[in-house]
């Protein structure tokens, strides 16, 4: 797949864990990303970013590596946005032309369809919702009564304090079906496309939410590493090392940080829990979907 209007690139690595914390959820009921499927994250302190000595391919936007503090717990999604959850947003969209909970900034004339709505492959009712841009999934999100997740508190829900590198734990390439990954399935799909080798997840294309339990991260949130790139609330920029608690990005900027890496992805540094990206939020792909956060306390369901 050919990425077009991509602003700037990285990859990231943490690898080092503060206290550990424990978080509860909310019991998945028929929504998979929506309200009634929300984990509750407890405020902590996690690494974020990449040691500015890592060994590896990285981006200097990434580094330097730094304790952050989220000083109030949030909920967030324990999936991806369902196809079958975007679906209900779209008719209302349609029937109403309420675009009153949209960016103010959102282009004109925008009506929310997806790129890859028509793609019977891709629009199964479990599968997530992609082809969306930012603006599709901030729309979402506010009608819904949610938001997007800020980048550290993604980042956190993916890898916690314990320093994870991957929601699953350290290994890559994965000992065991832990993800949505560009495998020997989806070469099937399509021939042309770099492959894990050994790797077969069984789904050639995005997967259902929630597929794979041996990837959950700490707090429970499945499919953070693979199945679609996650965009986030924040504006892209490089890490501001002043800014230690509560970070969400600069106020102004041309792109959006995207994170999790997709099904299309062989590459380690994409499925790391660190990994950014940044994206013009008029940028629209087969792997792009999101999910969604909330503000809150833990007693709250």
């Amino acid at each position: 797949m050919r990425i077009v209007e991509k602003v700037a690139c990285g990859a990231a690595l943490v690898c080092a864990g503060l206290m550990a914390v424990s978080c509860s959820s909310v019991s998945p009921g028929p929504a998979a990303g929506g309200r009634d499927a929300m984990i509750w994250v407890p405020a902590g302190r996690f690494l974020m970013g990449t040691p500015t000595n890592f060994p590896r391919a990285h981006d200097p936007d990434e580094c330097p590596m730094r304790p952050v503090t989220l000083t109030r717990g949030f909920w967030i999604a324990r999936c991806e946005t369902t196809n079958a959850e975007y679906a209900k947003f779209l008719e209302h969209i349609r029937k109403t032309g309420d675009h009153g909970k949209c960016h103010p900034g959102e282009p004109k004339g925008k009506d929310h369809t997806p790129a890859n709505w028509s793609e019977t492959k891709l629009n199964r009712p479990r599968q997530p919702v992609v082809g969306v841009d930012w603006w599709d999934a901030y729309a979402y999100a506010a009608w819904a009564g949610l938001r997007l997740p800020t980048e550290a508190e993604w980042e956190y829900a993916a890898r916690g304090s314990d320093g994870r590198l991957y929601p699953w734990g350290t290994n890559w390439p994965p000992v065991k079906v832990v993800g949505n990954f560009a495998d020997e399935t989806a070469a099937g799909e399509e021939p042309d496309m770099r492959t894990l080798v050994g790797y077969k997840d069984g789904h050639a294309t995005t997967a259902p939410v929630g597929s794979f339990s041996l990837g959950a991260s700490w707090c429970g949130a499945m499919d953070m590493a693979g199945n679609v790139w996650e965009w986030c609330n924040d504006i892209y920029a490089p890490y501001d090392v002043k800014i230690d608690r509560d970070p969400v990005g600069p106020a102004t900027g041309e792109g959006r940080v995207v994170k999790g890496g997709s099904w299309r992805g062989t590459e380690a540094a994409d499925f790391r829990c660190a990994f950014r990206d940044n994206y013009r939020p008029e940028y629209r792909s087969d792997g792009f979907g999101f999910r969604c956060a909330r503000s809150g306390s833990a007693g709250e369901k």
